[in-house]
């Protein structure tokens, strides 16, 4: 069997990382704040090839090659939906909710499924605190609450805080 063959594995290797790709995008197709991911790929030649004459057929069959060149993420704005939840936030255009662990470490998501704790605090299913864009958590006890368009949780006429957007 000729070198033909390398040519066409790397075209099955192409379309084994766009499946992963595809496979993982319907899998989250549900997931709040979920991005879809699009796999890049460009002609390459391995480094043999570069003393053969380029006129050719075994130069041409060289640059055939497919290999991933990157993934990109596609940020466009998602579908919003009314949850009819008061800690459901959802973001419009760019940016993600700053969160922090228990550790103190910082997270970003765009997922706004958020939830009041025990102690009043917003915070993710995992228990990240929503963090303000001044920093430090956003406690709204365990009554009502609104969020204004601008990010601002308000308790009544008290304004708690800022919501924490973080631009990418």
């Amino acid at each position: 069997m000729g070198r033909e063959i390398y040519s066409a594995m790397s075209g099955g290797i192409r379309a084994l990382k766009i499946l992963d790709s595809v496979a993982n995008n319907l899998a989250n197709v549900n997931t709040t704040g979920f991005k879809a991911d699009r796999p890049t790929f460009k002609l390459a030649a391995p480094e043999q090839s570069r003393n053969l004459n380029p006129e050719s057929s075994e130069a041409r069959l060289a640059h055939s090659y497919a290999v991933l060149d990157g993934v990109s993420t596609d940020y466009s704005q998602g579908v919003l939906r009314e949850t009819g939840r008061l800690s459901d936030l959802a973001l419009r255009g760019e940016g993600f909710f700053h969160l922090q662990d228990a550790e103190g470490r910082d997270f970003l998501t765009r997922d706004g499924s958020f939830l009041v704790n025990a102690e009043g605090f917003l915070v993710t299913r995992d228990g990240m605190q929503i963090q303000q864009n001044t920093g430090g958590p956003i406690q709204v006890g365990q009554g009502d609450f609104r969020v204004t368009e601008q990010g601002e949780v308000k308790v009544g006429d008290d304004t708690r805080g800022t919501i924490g957007v973080v631009e990418a």
